[in-house]
């Protein structure tokens, strides 16, 4: 596992032999405003850039905005094209339990691009990355 990116609010690792990126959010992130939020995503694109992964593990346990409609189409827009997106193929998401049945209301991927689903915890998540191999 190679990390590509660490800061006080999220971590970025590469897996070369899976293709699979793992990004988390640090419980530190929940300080960050949706413009530091942004401002950190950007640099988690810029650092993933090149690495061409067919799939990504996201820890978004701590992430501080779930179901903020703003935040979700600027990610839509700008955040996931500059990650690779095109190359990901399938997303596994970690969210609390309770948020998942909203959250599979309101996908914020483009369906036709992508297959991904959100999990309880990291092992339901990485059980699946593997099966989507």
């Amino acid at each position: 596992m190679l990390e590509l990116y660490l800061s006080h609010f999220s971590r970025l690792e590469f897996d070369p032999s899976g293709k699979v990126l793992f990004f988390t959010w640090k419980p530190s992130s929940t300080d960050l405003d949706e413009k530091g939020v942004q401002q950190e995503l950007g640099k988690i694109a810029e650092y993933a850039a090149g690495h061409r992964p067919d799939g990504l593990v996201l820890d978004a346990m701590h992430y501080p905005f779930h179901g903020n409609p703003d935040l979700n189409t600027w990610m839509s827009i700008d955040f996931f094209p500059g990650l690779g997106a095109k190359e990901i193929r399938f997303v596994g998401i970690v969210v609390p339990d309770e948020l998942i049945d909203s959250l599979n209301e309101e996908r914020l991927f483009p369906p036709d691009n992508l297959t991904w689903e959100y999990f309880p915890s990291m092992k339901d998540a990485l059980e699946w990355i593997a099966d989507q191999k």
